[in-house]
């Protein structure tokens, strides 16, 4: 079941969301990230974005699934190499 989706353009979220069932459009990623109905999240964004979304979601302790790789280097910047977030210094 898709709960919700985000775009960075609230009238693409919003059509998304009619067109697939989903109950809710977000233009802000941390508004759908605190859904408590959001488990887990699929990573689709533009490739530049992927890392910000992806360290954004796991801080957030949300699943990730990401589309394409999304760095050339592992870890990214602000992840552990287990794919958690950095403790805050």
């Amino acid at each position: 079941m898709v709960v919700g989706v985000y775009s960075r353009d609230h009238h693409r979220a919003e059509a998304f969301a009619q067109k697939h069932g989903a109950r809710a459009a977000y233009s802000q990623l941390g508004d759908l990230l605190k859904d408590p109905r959001v488990d887990g999240v699929f990573v689709s964004s533009p490739n530049a974005l992927h890392a910000e979304h992806v360290v954004q979601a796991a801080e957030a302790g949300t699943h990730v699934l990401c589309e394409k790789p999304m760095v050339e280097f592992w870890p990214p910047p602000g992840m552990t190499k287990s794919g958690k977030p950095e403790p805050a210094s």
